[in-house]
């Protein structure tokens, strides 16, 4: 039954209905892809647009919160160090109101002192002022003496009068001196208080923009994984949308420009050509290439044989439409199988061992309308790469 399909393919194509329905069809669907991947394209680029405006809104608005927030810093520092010198003024104006306060109860104590010694003295003045001179005259020797103690109590109650007056007045000036001291206290209080309150409202100014910051650098964070994913995308589209533009234009010399494709075509395996077309009458050619070698599509296109076949290993056929073939044999693994579509440089077997003295060898064959064609007039680089060249 295999060989009934394979004669089939090789020599009765032109009954076969499928090649040019297969390439009209493939030539539908690729232009409709085309066009959906191309409008998918466009939309992802306008989205691509909108996310990197939206990136840029947001770095700018990064840069003003860093801005601000940065100036709040300065201003929060700037209080905290006027804060710490209020303290310090406060701190020393306190020691100095407890070195006043001790002071003054030195000159309360030192006044009350003088205070009694000076009425102890004049209770003796007063009594020396009572007492007759003739009793003084009778316990002093002379009349000089007498003068010398009255003179001696009245300059000792004047001294004493007169430092009392002295500490007083030195008082008042200290009581003085303690309520300015006790006015300023309460005005650096006042004035640390109010400057505390303008620390509070810049904390509270520097956690919201702190806030805001957080906030948009994740906003930042998601619009750059938005950026790359669709980046990723439109690369990924991009790809698509050139494979589908070479199919394309692979298809459009199929239909109209058929021997157009004649030198720009690659060999599905990298190796040396070892038996060339219609050499020991085979109507393909030989390539010495490795076990396991990667074997490609030359052209986009249709699988409609892939199984073992006697003398070729297993085999695989491929309808590129236009009523053209290609045909790969002596492969270990077929890759593909009957009905998948392949790509251009898509992989769809793996070279294997031949039954001929040159194994590991690749067969391959190109057929246009059920005739078959020499392979190396149809790859790109046949005039530079005669027999037992490697070929790419």
């Amino acid at each position: 039954m295999k060989w009934i399909i394979v004669i089939w393919i090789l020599l009765g194509w032109s009954s076969y209905p499928l090649p040019s329905d297969l390439w009209a069809a493939q030539a539908e669907r690729v232009e409709k892809e085309l066009s959906e991947k191309k409008g998918e394209f466009e939309r992802i680029k306008k989205n691509l647009l909108l996310k990197q405006k939206e990136k840029e809104d947001i770095l700018r608005k990064e840069f003003s919160i860093r801005k601000s927030l940065n100036r709040t810093q300065k201003d929060l520092h700037k209080k905290e160090k006027v804060l710490k010198q209020k303290r310090a003024g406060l701190d020393q104006i306190k020691r100095r109101i407890r070195d006043t306060e001790n002071y003054i109860s030195i000159l309360a104590r030192d006044v009350k002192k003088t205070e009694n010694k000076l009425g102890s003295d004049l209770q003796t003045l007063y009594k020396v002022n009572r007492v007759p001179p003739e009793a003084y005259l009778i316990s002093l020797s002379s009349c000089g003496d007498f003068l010398k103690v009255d003179k001696y109590l009245r300059t000792l109650v004047e001294h004493q009068t007169e430092l009392t007056k002295a500490y007083k007045h030195e008082l008042v000036l200290k009581l003085n001196d303690k309520r300015k001291l006790v006015r300023n206290r309460i005005q650096w209080q006042q004035s640390i208080y109010e400057e505390e309150k303008k620390k509070e409202k810049v904390r509270k100014l520097r956690k919201a923009e702190q806030a805001k910051l957080k906030s948009t650098l994740n906003q930042k964070a998601t619009s750059e994984k938005s950026i790359t994913e669709i980046e990723k995308r439109s690369r990924l589209i991009q790809s698509l949308i050139d494979k589908l533009e070479r199919e394309r234009r692979v298809l459009s010399y199929g239909k109209s420009k058929y021997g157009m494709l004649k030198g720009k075509l690659r060999l599905p395996v990298q190796g040396k050509v070892v038996s060339l077309f219609k050499e020991r009458e085979q109507n393909g050619i030989e390539i010495k290439a490795s076990i396991g070698a990667p074997v490609r599509a030359i052209l986009p296109g249709k699988v409609v044989y892939a199984d073992w076949f006697k003398g070729f290993e297993n085999l695989i056929i491929i309808d590129h439409g236009d009523g053209m073939l290609t045909i790969s044999g002596n492969c270990s693994k077929l890759i593909k199988k009957r009905g998948d579509t392949v790509s251009e440089g898509e992989i769809i077997a793996r070279v294997g061992n031949s039954e001929s003295d040159r194994a590991p060898s690749f067969y391959f064959e190109i057929r246009h309308r059920g005739k078959p064609q020499d392979p190396l007039e149809w790859i790109s680089n046949y005039k530079k790469s005669p027999k037992g060249t490697d070929l790419e």
